[in-house]
C-alpha cells in the first residue's frame, strides 16, 4: 500500500471522528474541566463559545474518543481553566486538531492548536488515563550558524 492510498483510507475511516474538530473551528475556548475516575484522568472537557468537545479515554483499548455537544450543559468535572497549561488557551480560538495512531494501529492521542495551525497541546492515553503535555517548537538555527 502506498502512502497516498493509506492516507485516503485513513482519512475516509476517521472522517466521522475528525468532524468533532470542525464543530469547534474558530470558537474561543471558555473553560476546561477534567474528569477523574479511580484517580485516573479519564476525560477532558473543552467548553467553547457554542460547543463542548469532550476527549475521553476508552478503557477497553486505551484509545481516544471525541464527542461534541451544545455548550448549554454544565461540565461534569473539575474546572481547571485557571491552571497550566489550560489558562494559556482560554479565550483563544480553536485552530486545528489531529489524531495520533501508534504502530499497533490504536488512535491513542490528540494534538490541539489554538490561534493558528501550530500544535501546542498533546493528550495521550496511557493505561486508561490521559497524560497532558505542551509542545515546544525548536527555533531553527540562525543563518549565521554553520552547518
Amino acid at each position: 500500500m502506498t502512502l497516498h492510498s493509506a492516507k485516503i483510507t485513513a482519512g475516509t475511516a476517521l472522517r466521522p471522528v475528525l468532524e468533532a474538530f470542525h464543530a469547534i473551528d474558530g470558537q474561543p475556548l471558555t473553560s476546561v474541566s477534567e474528569v477523574y475516575e479511580d484517580g485516573c484522568l479519564t476525560a477532558i472537557v473543552f467548553t467553547f463559545e457554542r460547543n463542548t468537545l469532550t476527549v475521553a479515554a476508552n478503557a477497553e483499548d486505551d484509545s481516544v474518543e471525541l464527542s461534541v455537544t451544545n455548550s448549554s450543559g454544565r461540565p461534569p468535572a473539575y474546572d481547571v481553566s485557571e491552571r497550566e497549561p489550560w489558562v494559556t488557551f482560554i479565550r483563544e480560538p480553536f485552530g486545528w486538531g489531529w489524531l495520533t495512531l501508534n504502530q499497533q494501529g490504536y488512535c491513542d492521542g490528540v494534538l490541539l492548536s489554538f490561534h493558528g495551525i501550530i500544535p501546542q497541546l498533546v493528550l495521550t492515553v496511557e493505561a486508561s488515563s490521559f497524560s497532558v503535555g505542551t509542545i515546544k517548537r525548536l527555533r531553527p538555527p540562525s543563518k549565521t550558524t554553520p552547518g
